[in-house]
């Protein structure tokens, strides 16, 4: 598997594009562009590791020029994926009215009339000023 196909690299992919193989010609000229400036700077960052005697693979080259390349764009793709997980989790919720809050009569099942809601209200207060509340 590619660095840039890899399950790391999906909020990059409208940035690097999306091929499954190395063959880079179904890219659009920027994400070839975009490509390419990783593994250029990947190439120096393992230049400069060589010449400083530092052991260094491939992948942790590419990895540091990704982070480098892409720092500009790095709060609008975060700012991206989480509209996208709001998005998701706001289809998904379900508001359903709390059974605990209903106006209804127990003993009725309707709905309580304007004068039945006072004397509850009435009710409840004095009970409230009877524990000094």
């Amino acid at each position: 598997m590619s660095f840039f196909s890899s399950e790391d690299m999906k909020p990059f992919e409208e940035y690097y594009g999306n091929t499954k193989s190395v063959d880079w010609s179904g890219l659009t000229g920027d994400q070839y562009a975009n490509r390419q400036a990783i593994v250029n700077r990947a190439d120096e960052i393992l230049s400069g590791a060589e010449f400083l005697g530092r052991d260094m693979t491939v992948r942790e080259a590419v990895e540091l020029a990704h982070i480098e390349v892409t720092a500009p764009l790095m709060q609008q793709i975060v700012r991206q994926d989480l509209v996208k997980k709001v998005q998701k989790k706001a289809k998904g919720a379900t508001l359903r009215p709390s059974k605990s809050k209903s106006k209804t009569s127990p003993k009725t099942g309707g709905n309580l009339s304007d004068a039945q809601v006072v004397a509850n209200a009435e009710a409840r207060l004095a009970d409230l000023r009877g524990r000094g509340l």
